[in-house]
């Protein structure tokens, strides 16, 4: 072998370089003081995770985003399997907001993993919901 010689990663070792998110708001909006936190976990170790998002309204039958996720570490498609996204909204008083969660991770092999989780809804008092990857 030489120098010049690529030697492709094995899938499980593909390395986590950029996560997104993204959203589609149903029939009811997060209000623009609602905040929201995106991540993608296993266990107690965290892959992804956004800053705080706050000062924009969803409205209906809209789309929101791409939102990009600050990687934390150094993360293969081995290390993620089995893995959770969470999504965590944090009303000023009362807020329904029922959309669909679009998430596409990208890997240093220029693979990418997208996933789709539809009829989502959060509120005041079930303000968290966790999706498998």
């Amino acid at each position: 072998m030489t120098i010049t010689d690529v030697v492709p990663l094995p899938p499980s070792e593909a390395i986590l370089v950029r996560a997104s998110a993204s959203f589609h708001t149903n029939d009811d909006d997060k209000d623009f003081d609602t905040t929201l936190v995106i991540s993608v976990e296993k266990g107690v170790d965290q892959f992804a995770k956004s800053e705080l998002i706050v000062g924009d309204t969803f409205e209906d039958h809209r789309n929101q985003g791409p939102f990009s996720l600050r990687i934390q570490g150094t993360n293969s498609k081995l290390d993620l399997r089995g893995g959770t996204s969470t999504i965590t909204i944090q009303p000023n008083g009362n807020d329904t907001w029922r959309f669909n969660y679009f998430l596409e991770l990208t890997f240093n092999d220029g693979s990418v993993q997208a996933f789709s989780f539809f009829g989502n809804e959060l509120k005041e008092d079930r303000n968290i919901k966790t999706f498998p990857l």
